[in-house]
């Protein structure tokens, strides 16, 4: 097995030289119908007869892993990890042009072609090269929000990749803070999934005596490090999220038809970083849920994005519970809300009474 870095632009040659190997060379003249044969022995200046008019038809076993062919060399590219199986089989096109080529015992190099009473036999036995491809260098992201208000909790994310993107699997993940929320050295937390992401929350400082802000620093595979400053306010204009105040008013607005909610923030919002997806909506204690269809900004606020539910609330007197938090499509890219200055939203949750947000 041959192991390889993963890459998009590089490529490896890797190729089969088809040779036969005899000391003692014997032929028979195509044209010649009796039993005599000619034999040609090789000497040690080259023990080894090329052959010419016998080529190579190359494959491979995985759909991870391009091949392209060109003067009988196979050229392999990958861009995922993983194992591969690169085949040759031999093939003749025309077996009058076969070709045999070796010195003979005077040293000079002798040529036969059109050689044997019957063609070539060629082994059917493919050729095999096992490959292995490995990511090229790990890097760490590590997506904190800005500023985050002082008596919530903050979620900070950490995506481990390759050198192309590629997410890493089962990765170690430990973390250590200073400041607010300060830990006493490095805290496990969980390996990174499919997509390569984990998270970790912090706990509400509920202050900002002596310190307004908490350095994160992550520790990958116990040598990769990574670290970024979160800062914590108690001023909800200065921290993007969802609008409250200190009676925890207006926040949210029902519409008339129980399937649009106006969901207000601290700031504006910018409108392409709104998806669906970065919302939920469940009624407090029951296991009746929604699924949010659609989320877009507010025609009438810079500041509000609106969410339609799939079916009407069904008990609008009921305690609701609505989230705002990363969200992660399919292929593992994850979206966070931001507003129109960059501060991410990464979870923030809302409790309220939809009746009395109509």
């Amino acid at each position: 097995t041959a192991s390889y870095n993963v890459s998009e632009t590089v490529g490896w040659n890797i190729g089969y030289q088809i040779v036969a190997r005899s000391l003692m060379f014997r032929y028979k003249n195509r044209s010649n119908t009796g039993t005599d044969y000619v034999d040609a022995a090789s000497t040690k200046i080259s023990e080894f007869i090329s052959v010419s008019g016998v080529s190579l038809k190359y494959g491979v076993d995985s759909d991870k892993v391009n091949l392209t062919e060109q003067n009988g060399t196979a050229t392999l590219k990958s861009t995922t990890a993983g194992t591969a199986q690169l085949t040759g089989k031999l093939v003749v096109a025309d077996p009058t042009k076969v070709t045999f080529k070796f010195y003979d015992k005077d040293g000079k190099i002798v040529e036969y072609t059109n050689v044997g009473k019957n063609d070539p036999a060629i082994n059917s036995t493919v050729l095999a090269l096992n490959t292995e491809w490995k990511a090229s260098g790990t890097q760490v992201e590590l997506i904190v929000p800005s500023k985050v208000n002082v008596n919530a909790d903050a979620t900070v994310y950490v995506k481990v990749i390759d050198n192309l993107g590629n997410p890493l699997k089962d990765q170690k993940v430990e973390y250590a803070v200073t400041g607010l929320n300060a830990t006493t050295g490095y805290v496990a937390t969980a390996d990174t999934d499919a997509k390569g992401i984990t998270a970790i929350t912090l706990p509400a400082p509920n202050s900002t005596s002596g310190s307004n802000s908490s350095v994160v620093k992550v520790k990958v595979n116990d040598s990769i490090e990574k670290s970024e400053t979160l800062y914590y306010s108690a001023d909800p204009h200065e921290v993007f999220t969802i609008f409250t105040d200190t009676e925890n008013r207006y926040a949210v607005k029902v519409g008339s038809d129980l399937k649009t909610i106006d969901v207000y923030f601290s700031r504006d919002v910018d409108e392409t970083s709104i998806k669906a997806g970065q919302f939920t909506f469940a009624q407090e204690g029951s296991t009746d849920t929604y699924t949010v269809e659609t989320a877009e900004i507010s025609s009438t606020a810079t500041n509000c994005v609106r969410i339609t539910l799939d079916k009407p609330i069904a008990n609008k007197g009921a305690s609701h519970i609505l989230t705002v938090k990363a969200y992660k499509d399919s292929s593992g890219i994850q979206y966070l809300l931001r507003d129109t200055d960059g501060q991410i939203v990464t979870q923030g949750t809302y409790k309220f009474v939809p009746s009395e947000r109509q």
